[in-house]
């Protein structure tokens, strides 16, 4: 394993992280906990059900270690940034598992495989692709070319809507809004379009508490709305650990 040496720490993100490092290392084990607990899914073909919710599982849990790493190396803003892309991968996977009748998935593969390239697809793949489309009985209005090219159009069973909003709204409980209280605020991590978090770190206490408690209440639900059966009593173990020490600083504040 190659090591990396000078690595690009930040001080000022590293000074404010020095009171929360049980914090940090709960985190770490409430996702190793879960890492392991994920990898008991059976290994199954591609185009499945199982091997699609699979990939999403592993992609929120490596967005959480890569969170995770950038705290540790004092990069908080970074962590705000991977932030909103876990969201996005767990709304996907709760609408997939939550409309599994209305095969999802299969939208959702196909939608991949053809914007996974820059440009259009060549013949020789093309008819691949199309063969694909057939064996999943894909609607024909969807392989629409100013359909597929749409980001979220893989929601086309169940909503017309091609937005990030639109896959927040139906992924969501009525009494929470995903998009307004927790994807929203991300957004001006990636964008840049707030002068105030181009000077720095966030520097309020609150600020850094919930910069865990995002990712761990989204890897808590992946694991409560999508993956129930795995949940170890290891995990349960982390689980109550990191929410324990969350509750200690809300309530210290």
């Amino acid at each position: 394993m190659i090591q990396m040496k000078g690595l690009f720490g930040n001080d000022e993100g590293i000074d404010q992280m020095i009171d929360y490092q049980d914090l940090l290392l709960a985190f770490k084990k409430y996702i190793i906990a879960i890492d392991n607990d994920i990898s008991k899914l059976p290994n199954s073909d591609i185009e499945s059900y199982e091997s699609v919710c699979g990939k999403f599982a592993i992609s929120i849990i490596n967005y959480a270690k890569s969170i995770s790493d950038n705290i540790a190396l004092g990069h908080l803003n970074c962590a705000k940034v991977l932030s909103r892309t876990l969201i996005e991968c767990y709304v996907s996977l709760k609408l997939i598992t939550s409309y599994k009748e209305k095969c999802l998935w299969k939208y959702w593969l196909v939608h991949s495989c053809y914007n996974s390239r820059s440009k259009k697809l060549p013949d020789y793949l093309m008819e691949d692709f199309l063969q694909m489309c057939k064996d999943l009985k894909i609607e024909k209005q969807f392989l629409n070319p100013k359909v597929l090219q749409k980001n979220y159009s893989w929601i086309y069973p169940i909503s017309h809507n091609y937005t990030i909003k639109e896959v927040c709204r139906l992924a969501t409980e009525e009494t929470y809004n995903i998009y307004e209280t927790d994807y929203r605020p991300m957004c001006l991590f990636t964008h840049g379009t707030c002068l105030f978090l181009m000077e720095g770190n966030f520097v309020f206490d609150s600020s850094i508490v919930n910069m865990f408690f995002i990712p761990y209440f989204y890897l808590r639900c992946m694991m409560d709305f999508c993956f129930p059966t795995l949940i170890s009593d290891e995990q349960k173990r982390c689980d109550n650990k990191m929410l324990e020490r969350i509750l200690f600083y809300m309530d210290d504040e």
